[in-house]
């Protein structure tokens, strides 16, 4: 069994515990282990397409389903929407360690994230996020 699959199944059960509050969206941080390419501008994920953008096993390096699309799309009982804000070639902070993409941890979170999901805009009510519904992942650390 790959290892994706371990860590994948591992993570829905986390989404299926008996807590008071399930989990609704899932935000997703990292390198190429957990990136598929997806824009904050394009489609965001629904019930319908809980990836958003790209479609469910386009993007990755491997032009497949990674761990990340087997926790949201695979291994998992409810439905959870995947904001997949991880890039390839990503390391935690290019200031420290130079890496092949711009879009490092540091400016995934403080830009992608908090610019498109955390701010009331005109075209947005309310955060995309509510603490009590949210799960943040980041896998990281082959670039550093």
């Amino acid at each position: 069994m790959q290892i994706q699959q371990v860590l994948a199944a591992g993570l829905a059960a986390s989404f299926t515990n008996s807590h008071k509050h399930s989990v609704h969206s899932l935000f997703s941080f990292g390198d190429s282990y957990t990136a598929t390419k997806f824009n904050v501008s394009g489609p965001q994920p629904s019930v319908s397409q809980p990836m958003g953008n790209p479609q469910l096993g386009q993007g990755t390096t491997a032009n497949g389903v990674n761990w990340v699309g087997l926790l949201t799309a695979t291994y998992n009982m409810t439905i959870v929407l995947n904001y997949n804000l991880a890039v390839n070639g990503a390391t935690v902070n290019n200031s420290i360690v130079r890496g092949e993409s711009k879009e490092d941890l540091v400016y995934q979170v403080s830009d992608k994230f908090k610019k498109n999901y955390c701010t009331n805009s005109a075209s947005q009510s309310q955060p995309t996020w509510i603490s009590e519904l949210s799960l943040f992942a980041i896998w990281i650390g082959i670039n550093e």
